[in-house]
């Protein structure tokens, strides 16, 4: 793409001369295109000199106009009369923008033959025997270009202000969800809900329910419209659907295996169930031993098809790096700076289930910190870190039936407070509901 090559490539030299005639006739055309316009647009490398030599002028202040414009370049290049001849167009700003959208538009089409002809590339000179990398490289070269051609401008404080003050608004009146709620008020209360760029982590020790936080949560968002994926790493598909069904519409196990429901009752069910999650937009996937180069080429297709707005992942000791680490402390770190990057990168929440070892402490209390720490650098990358803690999960199922008392624990929050929430969950039906306060 760098050598001039008539019709190798996709271009209008008539566009490249509009936009550059723009730039030195007209100062307000030249502001719109310097604020929209970048040099890879140009294929020709004459009009590319030409609108680099524009952009060296604006940097030092100096009037963008043909003789300074020609000035900027040595007298027996004869580029005085490309100049001329460019300029003896006449620009309006209407025709700019339209030729500044065919300029993008172009570029957008050689960019792809570039990425395309990298790929081929790529692929034919690749001997691993695994490809998920090289998949995940070429669907990044593609989604970048869009991306990159995304630009963004000043937007003027006062034209910001009444959302900031709707936002601080409702954190004022209680209403404190600024981001995605996950469906439980005194959740959202103290994280002011779910938000782009964070690294969450809700850890617990085996039969506490964590996997059926996390699918509630999920419904949670997926009911209220924004979009949710969910890595199940240890259940198959059929499963979570089961625990969706019965969390949805409150029947229990024993009453469908032991047929204790009517036909008008499971018929109400069955339509009740499936208008709430039929169109849900909720997604899942039960692929076993994923590596973050595998989810982060899964989320980012996702997020393209359908938007993804929080991902779940149950749970981070299942995951693997795909490639040999001297030990399991240092796969982990990866696994967390990769999950980190990802929701920065795809800017989505990250939410991520971490396994706790019945042995892991020495005391009976609730998880601690350092617990975490034993998992790499779980606990530095988070941004937020809560334990979902039962002091004893398996024998109050037996005194008490199938629903106890939890806490939800907040241990870590980077941009809030930490606290303790009380929960009721109803392991048969797998939900979870907020504690009164009184207790």
């Amino acid at each position: 793409m760098t050598d001039f090559n008539p019709g190798s490539m996709p271009y209008s030299p008539e566009a490249e001369r509009a936009v550059l005639a723009a730039l030195m006739a007209d100062q307000d055309l030249a502001l719109e295109v310097l604020a929209s316009v970048r040099e890879h647009y140009f294929y020709n490398p004459t009009h590319r000199a030409i609108f680099r030599a524009c952009c060296e002028l604006e940097k030092s202040g100096t009037a963008i106009d043909l003789v300074s414009v020609a000035g900027k370049f040595s007298s027996s290049s004869n580029m005085m009369d490309t100049i001329v001849d460019i300029c003896a167009d006449l620009p309006t700003m209407a025709n700019t923008k339209y030729h500044v959208r065919q300029l993008k538009n172009y570029s957008t089409r050689r960019q792809l033959i570039s990425a395309s002809q990298t790929i081929a590339k790529n692929a034919m000179q690749d001997t691993s025997n695994d490809t998920s990398a090289l998949l995940d490289r070429s669907e990044h070269a593609i989604l970048s270009i869009g991306e990159g051609n995304v630009t963004k401008d000043f937007v003027r404080a006062g034209e910001m202000l009444d959302t900031s003050l709707e936002d601080l608004g409702r954190m004022r009146t209680g209403s404190s969800i600024v981001g995605i709620s996950t469906g439980f008020k005194r959740l959202d209360a103290y994280t002011t809900g779910l938000h782009p760029g964070e690294f969450i982590i809700i850890g617990a020790r085996p039969a506490v329910g964590k996997t059926s936080l996390a699918l509630n949560m999920a419904t949670n968002i997926a009911s209220s419209g924004r979009s949710a994926g969910f890595f199940s790493l240890e259940m198959q598909s059929k499963e979570i659907m089961n625990r969706l069904i019965y969390s949805t519409s409150r029947i229990r196990p024993v009453q469908v295996v032991n047929n204790l429901i009517s036909e008008v009752q499971w018929g109400r069910i069955v339509k009740e169930t499936r208008n709430r999650l039929e169109s849900m937009p909720l997604y899942i996937d039960d692929s076993a031993a994923m590596t973050p180069v595998e989810m982060r080429a899964k989320a980012r297709r996702l997020k393209h098809r359908a938007g993804l707005d929080v991902l779940f992942i149950d749970y981070i000791q299942l995951m693997s790096c795909g490639a040999d680490r001297e030990n399991r402390q240092q796969e982990v770190t990866q696994i967390s700076r990769d999950l980190k990057a990802m929701a920065k990168d795809l800017d989505i929440t990250v939410v991520a289930l971490s396994q706790l070892s019945r042995k892991t402490t020495g005391h009976n209390g609730p998880p601690m910190l350092h617990e975490l720490r034993e998992s790499g650098s779980l606990e530095q990358d988070a941004d937020v870190v809560a334990f979902l803690y039962d002091p004893n999960a398996e024998a109050r199922y037996e005194q008490e039936g199938p629903t106890r008392r939890v806490s939800l624990i907040l241990a870590k929050q980077r941009n809030g407070p930490t606290g303790e929430i009380p929960m009721f969950f109803d392991s048969e039906i797998t939900t979870f509901e907020e504690a009164d306060l009184a207790y």
